[in-house]
C-alpha cells in the first residue's frame, strides 16, 4: 500500500527547501540604488521568473491588480439607475438583490 501522506510530506519539504533557497538568492541580489522605484514591480518579478519561479508566482499573485474598475463603475451606475425618486424607499436588501441579479 502506498503511503500518500509520506509522499506528500516529502514533496512539501522539497518545496519548502526550494523556497528557502530562492529567498537566499533574492536576498543576495545586488540592485542599483533606486532600481525598484524606477522599475515596475510585476516586470521585476517576471524578469526573474526563471531563477526565482516560486517567489515570482507568489509576487504576481500578491501584486496583481485588475486593470479596470469597470465592474465597480457598472455597479454604481446600476445603483444610480435603480434608486430614484420613485424608489427612494427601497430597502438595502432589495437593492442588493436587484443589482446582483442584473450582474
Amino acid at each position: 500500500m502506498i503511503d500518500f501522506r509520506d509522499k506528500f510530506h516529502k514533496f512539501q519539504n522539497r518545496q519548502t527547501d526550494r523556497l528557502k533557497d530562492e529567498i537566499k538568492v533574492y536576498e543576495a541580489l545586488q540592485c542599483p540604488k533606486n532600481f525598484l522605484s524606477k522599475m515596475d514591480t510585476l516586470r521585476f518579478w517576471k524578469c526573474r521568473s526563471d531563477t526565482l519561479p516560486l517567489l515570482s508566482k507568489l509576487a504576481c499573485a500578491i501584486f496583481s491588480v485588475p486593470a479596470s474598475a469597470a465592474d465597480v463603475e457598472r455597479t454604481w451606475s446600476a445603483a444610480g439607475l435603480t434608486v430614484n425618486k420613485r424608489r427612494s424607499k427601497i430597502s438595502s436588501d432589495n437593492l442588493k438583490a436587484i443589482i446582483n441579479y442584473a450582474h
